[in-house]
């Protein structure tokens, strides 16, 4: 039983959450883990986790070694990716989470060719509008997110803003509001997995409660909804730029708009970067 197994497992369990969990990701059965991360107490003669048949806590000597741990399994990744650098033709999973329009925008039209080129990689694609966690997820790219995250590689690959907007017919029916506080008596819809869904922020940060009369969790939704004269909605300005200019939809609020934000590509940081996930920055890049 090698020291880099039980370390691996018993990182495992602490950033998975459990030893069931560790076992699901390292593909072992949670006894399986349970008899690595013991054997790693025995060979240093340290308790690591205080653990019961329905909690664990890490020791206090254990939270120090945690920390080790992690750097050491990261440094001993990174040697191996160094010498992976040298493969011909990059393999194994790209796990991706993207959003919707991005990926049928820039990652599908691309895609028969990209996996031509890759026939020894496997790709898992989610089309998700939220911030999955990369490192517990193991997820290799993030794209189309606006958020900045420092903790990743972020490469920008577009601009945006948040448009106001409703259909001729709502607007014909329930009028146009001119201040942000007139927003309260119409018919707002709202995006239900936002920061704050009920709160309308507008420029120069002055937010405006609103009580939604549609909640959804899917931004191309909102949009049609929008087109079907359902409300006023607010959404990033490449999701309704065609209906507005089909005159499907109507920009309201024109001078109450947020500035630009950019749009990024994330990824894991490291010294040396995945094959596959260099194949697929190196393939989509313009």
């Amino acid at each position: 039983m090698s020291q880099f197994k039980q370390l691996e497992a018993f990182v495992s369990v602490i950033e998975q959450g459990g030893f069931a969990a560790a076992g699901t990701k390292l593909h072992l059965t949670s006894a399986a883990i349970s008899k690595q991360v013991k054997a790693l107490e025995e060979s240093l003669a340290a308790e690591l986790i205080k653990r019961d048949t329905r909690n664990f806590a890490l020791t206090e000597i254990g939270t120090q070694y945690f920390e080790k741990a992690k750097v050491i399994l990261a440094q001993l990744k990174e040697a191996n990716l160094m010498i992976s650098q040298t493969q011909v033709e990059p393999t194994g999973t790209l796990k991706i989470v993207s959003h919707r329009h991005f990926a049928e925008h820039i990652i599908l039209p691309k895609l028969p060719l990209f996996l031509k080129n890759y026939p020894k990689l496997t790709l898992k694609l989610e089309l998700a509008e939220r911030f999955p966690d990369l490192n517990r997820e193991e997820i290799d790219l993030l794209l189309g997110v606006s958020l900045e995250m420092t903790d990743f590689i972020q490469k920008k690959i577009g601009e945006t803003r948040y448009i106001f907007c409703a259909s001729p017919a709502y607007l014909q029916e329930f009028g146009t509001p001119k201040k942000p506080e007139d927003l309260k008596s119409h018919h707002y819809l709202t995006h239900s997995m936002r920061e704050k869904p009920q709160f309308v922020e507008f420029k120069n940060h002055s937010d405006v409660f609103v009580e939604p009369h549609l909640w959804l969790n899917d931004s191309n939704a909102l949009r049609e909804c929008a087109v079907q004269g359902l409300g006023i909605v607010k959404l990033h300005d490449y999701f309704v730029k065609e209906d507005i200019a089909a005159g499907r939809l109507i920009e309201v609020y024109p001078n109450q708009t947020e500035p630009k934000q950019a749009l990024y590509l994330y990824y894991r940081k490291g010294r040396y970067l995945e094959p596959k996930t260099k194949a697929f920055i190196d393939f989509y890049s313009p």
